[in-house]
C-alpha cells in the first residue's frame, strides 16, 4: 500500500543517512 511504502522508504532513508 502507499502508506507501507512511505514507512519503508522512511526507514531506508534513515539507514542511508546514518551511514
Amino acid at each position: 500500500t502507499k502508506i507501507d511504502w512511505d514507512a519503508y522508504m522512511s526507514q531506508v532513508q534513515k539507514i542511508l543517512y546514518s551511514e
